[in-house]
């Protein structure tokens, strides 16, 4: 059995929900948050070299948002899967992400083991969205 955690950088700027999901990860034996951010631009700057196997991304973010975020680190790293964690169910936006390389759809309500399942749905090569989300991804 591998016993080689997987990397998790989460960019989130609400300070409490950034290390709620930080403590919450870092309590498995499977996966490790190596870094944190509250913004898409200077995750940039780190993100390459962090190399991450999955990233949480919040939409909506101070400076550049987690759309275009999402865009620019698919460009940087590929095969890296993005999880967009937001409050909003039904959203555009969500959709937008999804369509730029999100991998993912978390709703930040979700409980500790909604978020610790979808990571392992990633792991496994899959991509837990809600319903909604996947009926437009679907009809798109």
């Amino acid at each position: 059995m591998n016993s080689q955690k997987h990397d998790i950088v989460i960019i989130e700027d609400n300070p409490d929900i950034r290390l709620g999901f930080q403590i919450l990860i870092n309590s498995t034996s499977k996966y490790l948050v190596t870094d944190t951010f509250e913004d898409c631009e200077t995750a940039l700057t780190k993100i390459v070299t962090l190399n991450p196997r999955i990233i949480l991304m919040d939409i909506d973010l101070p400076g550049m948002n987690g759309i275009e975020g999402t865009k620019r680190i698919k460009n940087l790293l590929p095969k890296t899967d993005i999880v967009i964690i937001t409050v909003f169910e039904n959203s555009a936006r969500v959709f937008d992400a999804l369509c730029v390389g999100a991998t993912g759809y978390l709703t930040k309500n979700s409980n500790h083991t909604e978020l610790l399942d979808a990571l392992d749905e990633i792991i496994l090569g899959g991509s837990p969205m809600s319903a909604n989300i996947a009926r437009m991804v679907a009809t798109s």
